[in-house]
């Protein structure tokens, strides 16, 4: 299998995993999340065990490295920006102990916070993909070249 592909095998695995996860918290059903991340390591471990890598030379470690650079910029961005976000959310609420007892929909709007966060997490990954794609094209790094 490509680098590529088995990005995208570890994209698609992450976003199944936001959907279980959102799943496990509306079904109630910790057990649901957990065995299901322990399926998706194992595919992802078993994937990365079916990668066939090429010869590295200076220019597939050039477009590795611009690919994670140019990810990480625009990441950050992202992150920062739903960050700030949820500050002013947090400073919308009442400073010191929450109450034993939170309204169901509150509870479920603070909760966003961590499946957006899980959301951006698969975003990377795709951004990675998407730039090693972009620069493996603009260095001349054919779909052969990684076979």
């Amino acid at each position: 299998m490509k680098p590529n592909t088995f990005y995208l095998i570890l994209g698609l695995t992450a976003a199944a995993e936001v959907g279980i996860f959102w799943a496990s918290i509306e079904l109630n059903n910790p057990f649901l999340i957990q065995v299901s991340f322990i399926l998706g390591v194992i595919i992802v471990y078993l994937a990365k065990q079916n990668v066939q890598t090429g010869l590295e030379d200076e220019r597939t470690q050039l477009i590795a490295q611009k690919s994670a650079l140019r990810t990480l910029e625009v990441f950050w961005v992202v992150f920062f920006v739903m960050s700030l976000g949820s500050i002013v959310i947090g400073f919308n609420r009442p400073l010191g102990f929450r109450p034993p007892h939170i309204p169901l929909g509150e509870s479920r709007t603070f909760g966003m916070f961590g499946f957006a966060q899980l959301a951006l997490l698969c975003l990377m990954i795709l951004l990675y993909i998407g730039f090693r794609i972009y620069y493996s094209r603009k260095y001349g790094a054919s779909e052969a070249d990684e076979e």
